[in-house]
């Protein structure tokens, strides 16, 4: 839902009464104007309140309405200046058959409304100024820009914001893993629900108005699950629930489950690797066109392994997987790469059979 902050408002408001001798002149007129967006397009709306029936219009501009029967009227314009300038409305009401109008001057300054939405492609909150907020790399939610005054809320939970600088709110992995049921978030076939991975976001700004959205997290879900199942290497994980059945297993694009494990309790173990570097000297080599002469190294990664019994916390098993040497060959291309990485095939294999 979008929710937009109008531009500043002003008043009018005039009364002719009758005439002395008996004739009636113009009716009673008030009206206010403020900036809208209509269409997407910034625009004025005057909202006049004056007799029912009356005929409302702008002087200078083919737009008019007529009061309805408790005296209210809505004129949108398209806006006759840029944004964040002002103008004078000369507002105009008149009875039918009548050519005797009230007049009311009406000052508006045009600012864009300020909107607030979830981004569809990064689940995050964006507002129409630049403030953002969302999940970053280190999975804590980062919070930039807010407009001054404003009070920010986020999951039923008031965030203290700092005015001139990033605020960054702090975000468990476990409690969020357990509340949407995402610990195997990253296999092809989770037992995720999309619907309720999200997070309520309220913006009150200085003037009284309220902004709403949501922080979306289903795109972070894998991230958040492989960081709640990493915490194992800390200690126990969930001790009181349960000894589960499921393997989880890093991988390079997240950590899996061998089996359905929507919540923590449902892992029985824990595999996680870091990648452990060699180097190796292939030589000096000579570039054939300038004759500069050069130190051409290589670099292994190995894949070193640990295996956790969650509940526990218990070293349960480790392997070290050993990355094969880049050949030093005659000639060597500055594209290529004289890095290589350990075969993932048997470390998968390794870690499904514990």
């Amino acid at each position: 839902m979008w929710l937009a902050r109008v531009g500043w408002i002003a008043v009018a408001w005039v009364s002719l009464a009758a005439c002395s001798d008996g004739s009636v002149t113009t009716p009673a007129l008030s009206a206010t104007g403020k900036a809208v967006m209509n269409r997407g397009t910034l625009s004025v709306q005057i909202d006049a309140t004056t007799e029912p029936g009356a005929f409302v219009y702008l002087l200078g501009f083919n737009v008019n309405a007529t009061a309805d029967p408790k005296g209210h009227a809505t004129i949108l314009l398209e806006s006759p200046v840029a944004e964040g300038q002002s103008t004078t409305l000369e507002v105009r009401a008149r009875r039918p058959k009548s050519t005797a109008s009230a007049v009311v001057q009406v000052p508006v300054k045009l600012t864009l409304p300020l909107t607030m939405a979830t981004d569809k492609d990064s689940g995050s909150v964006r507002g129409s100024d630049g403030f953002s907020i969302g999940l970053d790399q280190s999975l804590q939610i980062d919070v930039r820009g807010i407009p001054p005054g404003a009070s920010l809320t986020i999951d039923g939970k008031p965030v203290a914001v700092k005015p001139t600088s990033r605020t960054v709110v702090p975000v468990d992995p476990v409690e969020m893993v357990e509340r949407f049921a995402g610990a195997d978030a990253c296999n092809r076939l989770s037992s995720v629900e999309a619907a309720p991975m999200v997070l309520p976001v309220e913006l009150k700004l200085a003037d009284g108005t309220l902004l709403a959205a949501s922080l979306d997290l289903r795109k972070s879900m894998c991230a958040l699950a492989g960081a709640a199942l990493g915490r194992v290497a800390l200690g126990p994980l969930m001790p009181t629930g349960g000894k589960g059945t499921a393997i989880a297993i890093a991988h390079e694009v997240g950590m899996y489950t061998t089996g359905p494990a929507p919540h923590l309790a449902d892992v029985r173990i824990v595999v996680l690797f870091e990648e452990v570097s060699r180097q190796s000297n292939c030589g000096t080599y000579q570039d054939e066109q300038t004759k500069d002469r050069t130190a051409v190294s290589r670099t292994a990664y190995d894949l070193h392994a640990k295996a956790y019994e969650r509940q526990t916390g218990k070293l349960v098993a480790e392997r070290t997987f050993t990355a094969p040497w880049a050949k030093c060959s005659g000639r060597i291309y500055q594209s290529d790469s004289l890095t290589t990485h350990a075969d993932l095939a048997p470390y998968l294999a390794w870690a499904r059979s514990l």
